[in-house]
């Protein structure tokens, strides 16, 4: 028969394995409303150009509420080599996302001081950022993009995809 000793020190381990999971469950609902947010206000940006005739730019350190120095966009089909050959290690989290083989999202990585601090994977039809993969990230400074319409799509609407300010000076 287990010792008092032996019952304690099990009920301890006990103790401190379910507070562990629950600051992980916590961690991760928290990031997941964070990606949630974020692209929510991506897409609602992107959103403002199908009722106007205006430029629409949007600067991502509007929409960041962290702290970060270089964004990084993933398009379609990006080998999970190229993304760890950005970012200068391999990222553990791209092996799961596998953008090597979807066509659905745009992949952004923010890092601050050369490690991520945030991702998202922003679905392309809430608006496409397709052909702004730039080796090296943005900085927050140069991270601006134009919203511009394109083909029409089943529903009748524009496509809508976002394109590097810098490209069109």
């Amino acid at each position: 028969m287990p010792t008092r000793k032996v019952k304690l020190v099990v009920g301890c381990i006990l103790l401190v394995l379910f507070v562990l999971g629950a600051l992980y469950f916590l961690r991760s609902m928290n990031t997941r409303e964070q990606e949630q947010n974020f692209s929510s206000k991506l897409a609602a940006e992107v959103e403002k150009k199908r009722s106007s005739d205006n430029v629409v730019e949007i600067r991502f350190s509007d929409l960041a509420d962290f702290k970060w120095d270089r964004v990084y966009i993933f398009t379609p089909y990006t080998p999970t080599k190229r993304i760890d050959e950005d970012l200068g290690y391999v990222w553990q989290p791209a092996r799961s996302i596998d953008i090597s083989v979807r066509d659905d999202i745009n992949l952004l990585i923010f890092t601050n001081t050369g490690k991520v601090v945030f991702y998202v994977e922003h679905p392309r039809n809430l608006g496409d950022l397709d052909g702004n993969y730039k080796q090296g990230g943005y900085s927050p400074d140069e991270a601006i993009f134009r919203v511009v319409e394109g083909e029409k799509q089943d529903n009748g609407l524009p496509w809508l995809r976002m394109k590097w300010k810098m490209h069109n000076k």
